[in-house]
């Protein structure tokens, strides 16, 4: 899974893309979105995103894009970063709930990284 974070202000968002197609389910390319507040380390729901944060490829990257636009828009803050997560087990992460848990792992370890 290869994951895609931006910084913007005090929020981070992070998007884990799903490295192929689940032709054995639904053929979708999809990717898992989050987003948190720094100063807390709550999560932020967006009303684009569902709340498990599964979309499929053409709504991240309009997400994504939304995101850049406003960051260029005005004086804001802007850091990207990228990175691979692999699963522990080393299966495979496609289903919704082992995107669920990377996502969880994921963010928990990035939101650590940054409160050091």
């Amino acid at each position: 899974m290869k994951v895609h974070c931006l910084e913007i202000d005090n929020t981070l968002t992070i998007f884990g893309v799903v490295s192929r197609k689940r032709t054995g389910f639904d053929g979708n390319n999809v990717v898992g979105i989050s987003a948190y507040n720094l100063e807390t380390g709550d999560k932020v729901a967006y009303q684009t995103i569902p709340e498990l944060g599964i979309v499929n490829i053409k709504v991240a990257r309009d997400f994504w894009s939304w995101w850049i636009e406003y960051a260029l828009s005005g004086n804001h803050e802007i850091k990207r970063t990228e990175s691979v997560y692999n699963s522990k087990n080393g299966n495979p992460i496609l289903m919704d709930g082992n995107i669920i848990k990377a996502m969880e792992d994921i963010a928990e370890w990035k939101l650590n990284e940054l409160r050091d």
